[in-house]
């Protein structure tokens, strides 16, 4: 049971920092380099703010289902 518990442990903080390094990282640009996101991507027509948004969320999203398969096999 003991191994259940850490392993997951260990691949959860790995998810997190993961996470918050592209959180800290949209942040980072919204303070340092405001005029970047605001640039609009060639082809889109979105500024960047809009699609650098969106991937912290799609990254969220895409964690938490690696997190779920992973820890569902283990207990399989």
């Amino acid at each position: 049971m003991e191994e259940i518990v850490a392993e997951p442990l260990g691949f959860s903080l790995a998810l997190t920092a993961v996470q918050v390094a592209v959180f800290f990282g949209f942040i980072a640009l919204g303070c340092f380099a405001p005029a970047l996101l605001r640039l609009p991507l060639p082809g889109l027509g979105l500024p960047a703010a809009f699609v650098a948004g969106l991937a912290v969320i799609v990254t969220g999203t895409v964690l938490t289902v690696l997190y779920v398969l992973r820890v569902n096999a283990a207990e399989a």
